[in-house]
């Protein structure tokens, strides 16, 4: 008799274990109040859309110098002006490259612009840049700027505090002009984080943080002092929600 009371007691608890099995597998198990299976807990990084707040592709008469929506920015003898549907630049100082920005106010924290760059002759060795959150739309005297370093080939990230321009970040990769390259330069900015990418022949990129400007208007630069090649094309701000 004990071996057939000791079977149907393990009878039970087989019976016993398969049910609350069961009902753990399903979440639910009466009396125990960690039966429920595991989940783990995921936090996703919200989205940014971008939708466009202007853009340019500069197809229309010529223009010289380069006429409204754009305020220019020009040092001693430079030019911009607006040639055979896209953007020629002059520069003659060897100083800061010629350059415009465009007069509508980005007042969005999240934003981004980019310019289609085209090098149109050999030897070009100067720089290509953006302007982002510029302070004022007729200088830039305080303002972000993303562009190609001509000294060291590098793109950069790099601000304009007061007149006194700083460097913020670089990458480590370098870029080779050649005759016919045409590049797209993107300046992002998402609250206090900044990025920049080049994207063509060579991809770049570089990445900070900065606080110091969280709104402003948007440009392009570009030029070499006796070698003006570079012209600029599709010029577009978009802002993120």
């Amino acid at each position: 008799m004990n071996f057939f009371y000791r079977l149907i007691f393990l009878i039970f608890l087989s019976f016993l274990f398969t049910s609350c099995q069961s009902k753990i597998d399903s979440g639910f198990c009466p009396g125990l109040s960690d039966c429920s299976p595991e989940t783990e807990s995921s936090e996703s990084t919200p989205t940014v859309t971008y939708s466009t707040l202007y853009s340019d592709d500069f197809d229309r008469v010529d223009e010289t110098p380069l006429a409204a929506p754009w305020n220019f920015i020009l040092v001693g003898g430079d030019l911009i002006e607006l040639k055979t549907n896209q953007i020629d630049l002059t520069e003659t100082d060897g100083a800061d490259p010629p350059g415009a920005l465009h007069s509508t106010n980005i007042t969005t924290t999240n934003a981004r612009v980019s310019v289609l760059a085209t090098i149109n002759g050999p030897g070009y060795a100067g720089e290509m840049r953006v302007y982002f959150r510029s302070q004022n739309s007729g200088d830039i005297l305080n303002t972000y700027f993303c562009g190609v370093d001509p000294g060291t080939s590098r793109l950069v990230i790099g601000k304009n505090n007061g007149g006194v321009a700083s460097p913020l970040s670089s990458s480590t990769g370098t870029m080779t002009y050649d005759n016919g390259d045409s590049y797209t330069l993107t300046f992002t900015g998402e609250g206090s984080s900044l990025s920049c990418t080049l994207a063509g022949n060579d991809n770049l990129s570089t990445s900070t943080t900065d606080s110091d400007f969280s709104t402003g208007y948007a440009g392009l630069a570009g030029g070499e002092n006796g070698n003006n090649v570079l012209n600029f094309d599709d010029f577009l701000a978009e802002t993120g929600s």
